[in-house]
């Protein structure tokens, strides 16, 4: 099955192994912000808390001049930021049918507009801005979303060789638990990253590494050709147990020519790698979920199959469990891994070039 394809015949048998095994990247973690219930057609429903006023950023006219549209829109309940450097979020911006496995944008959004939520006041000051922007993965609510931004910050701060700014992608990916929606609705949330990494660079940002989790690994390779069109980039591209079929990252796949456009845009500075993908053999929910609902391997378990892009690296790697990736070694994650490769991509990123304590590695195990 191919990255646009739906369910087929056997759709509703794979939605049952999703529901009834494991959610890929999810918790139960407080209940659904932005989305509200279905209404009389069967969508679900946008549901905006009150708040204070925030900027809505939209690319989606822009010419190469200054003209991006910037409205303000009101803040959803609950979006306020603790610890990280604000965030970008979508939430609110779609509707859903579970049912007929359907879903679009809600009336008032575009496909290129995101919410900023104290993203200004959170970045560097001074030379050589630099910023982790966070792509969650299926099944995260507001609270969970900012949990997950909140353990990459903690070790930026536990670090005293390294001062990115952490950004966190608020998606809306709780769709109710099904699967086929949540695909779709990553996709669409492609052109709206987009439109935040070029807010960002417009804000001064000069180096931003791209980090995509689970699902949100698909919302990150979604982003690059749509990025690329504005003549935007990233510095560094990193999926970490994606939840992307293994040959779509291939050059015969639906992202091969966009990754190695991810090195040619950025250049090849002190190394040739630009995207990794950091892959866990033992992943056991991408094995008997993923796998089980697509009928294909997952890269964020298998690596690359077919032939890898220019630019790209497979990096194996052993998390305690596919929840835990974003966190330090420490705490079974491998977030330690990641950065050493940010670092080995962007030099100035840190002024030490190994610490132990945060395992920082510079070759694939």
């Amino acid at each position: 099955m191919n990255e646009s394809s739906g369910p087929g015949s056997e759709g509703v048998d794979r939605r049952t192994v999703l529901r009834s095994a494991l959610a890929l990247g999810g918790t139960t973690i407080g209940g659904t912000i932005g989305v509200g219930t279905a209404g009389a057609d069967g969508r679900r429903r946008r549901r905006d808390g009150a708040g204070t006023d925030d900027e809505r950023v939209d690319t989606s006219r822009r010419d190469g001049t200054d003209d991006e549209r910037v409205e303000t829109s009101p803040r959803q309940a609950g979006e306020t930021t603790s610890g990280f450097s604000g965030y970008y979020s979508t939430r609110g911006h779609f509707w859903w049918n579970t049912f007929l496995i359907q879903s679009g944008l809600e009336d008032g959004y575009s496909e290129s507009d995101v919410d900023s939520v104290n993203v200004g006041s959170g970045l560097p000051t001074g030379d050589d801005k630099r910023a982790i922007i966070v792509v969650h993965g299926w099944q995260n609510t507001v609270a969970h979303s900012r949990e997950r931004f909140g353990w990459v910050q903690e070790i930026v701060n536990d670090n005293r060789y390294i001062d990115p700014a952490v950004v966190g992608f608020s998606w809306p990916s709780d769709t109710d638990g099904h699967w086929y929606v949540g695909r779709n609705v990553a996709v669409a949330n492609g052109p709206k990253l987009a439109a935040a990494i070029i807010d960002l660079r417009e804000r001064g940002v000069e180096k931003v590494h791209l980090v995509g989790h689970s699902l949100g690994g698909l919302v990150a390779l979604s982003a690059l050709s749509p990025l690329h069109e504005q003549g935007g980039y990233v510095d560094s591209l990193h999926l970490l147990t994606a939840a992307v079929e293994a040959g779509a990252v291939s050059t015969d796949g639906a992202y091969g020519a966009d990754i190695e456009a991810v090195r040619a845009a950025a250049g090849t500075g002190t190394s040739a790698q630009r995207t990794f993908n950091y892959y866990d053999p033992g992943d056991s929910v991408l094995r008997y979920g993923f796998e089980a609902a697509q009928w294909a391997r997952a890269v964020g378990r298998v690596g690359c199959q077919g032939p890898k892009p220019a630019g790209y690296e497979d990096v194996e790697v052993s998390a305690d469990s596919h929840y835990d990736v974003l966190r330090s070694r420490a705490d079974g994650g491998i977030l330690g891994t990641v950065i050493g490769r940010m670092i080995r991509v962007d030099p100035e990123f840190s002024s030490a070039r190994f610490d132990d304590q945060f395992g920082f590695e510079f070759h694939s195990r």
